[in-house]
């Protein structure tokens, strides 16, 4: 009787220990990837932030075009041009260097 006791002591014991193994190396498994319902968010960090920053600019790049219309395409290109050379002399005065112009 003594001996089944103990066989039956040590089979409870081996049970529990496998069970405890086989949780544990359960628990530490990366977890597996599942498909996603589209719309559906997944899991993670989201970050979001606002900043200020007080600078003098030193670069800044800027596209411009005139547009005349006119019967004659002479007279509506001269118009055009007169208008973007009023611009450039207005930023020259601002003290913006030509060779910084294109």
């Amino acid at each position: 009787m003594r001996t089944t006791v103990m066989t039956m002591t040590a089979g409870v014991v081996a049970i529990v220990l496998a069970l405890g193994i086989y949780r544990a190396g359960a628990a530490s498994a990366p977890p597996t990837p599942t498909a996603q319902a589209e719309g559906e968010r997944m899991g993670g960090i989201s970050v979001s932030s606002e900043g200020t920053v007080e600078a003098r600019p030193d670069t800044a790049h800027i596209n411009l075009g005139f547009m005349a219309e006119n019967a004659s395409v002479a007279v509506a290109h001269q118009q055009a041009a007169e208008q973007m050379d009023a611009v450039v002399k207005r930023i020259t005065a601002l003290g913006v260097a030509a060779k910084d112009m294109q």
